[in-house]
């Protein structure tokens, strides 16, 4: 079973974002509690950042422009989704997510192999 927020948060920080907390914070005279947010490598703050699993438009965004595009296969047979994601010319050398409903969640599973310097070959 994928724990969905520990995946994304594996993602935003592989993607370059940044989480940040603030104790006891003061604005306005008011007191605020505790304050957190996530910034992205643009200094962008999001307090609800992309779920890459569920939005293959921040993949596109955030994480496609970090590898080469050239090496990332996206297929899809019988309405399913499989994402390969080469290491070099072999193609038997990368990482990749066999046949899932959602192009967002098969690639971000391909991308959770590359940090974890996982290989399928």
């Amino acid at each position: 079973m994928i724990n969905e927020q520990e995946l994304n948060e594996k993602i935003l920080k592989f993607a370059g974002f940044t989480y940040h907390t603030c104790e006891g914070m003061w604005w306005y005279g008011k007191y605020k509690g505790t304050n957190i947010w996530w910034e992205s490598p643009e200094k962008q703050k999001f307090e609800d950042p992309p779920n890459f699993l569920h939005d293959f438009n921040a993949c596109i965004k955030w994480i496609i422009p970090m590898l080469d595009p050239d090496r990332i296969l996206l297929s899809r047979r019988d309405g399913e989704w499989r994402v390969s994601i080469m290491f070099d010319e072999d193609i038997h050398k990368g990482a990749g997510a066999l046949w899932l409903d959602s192009p967002s969640l098969a690639f971000c599973l391909a991308v959770e192999r590359i940090i974890d310097g996982g290989n399928n070959g």
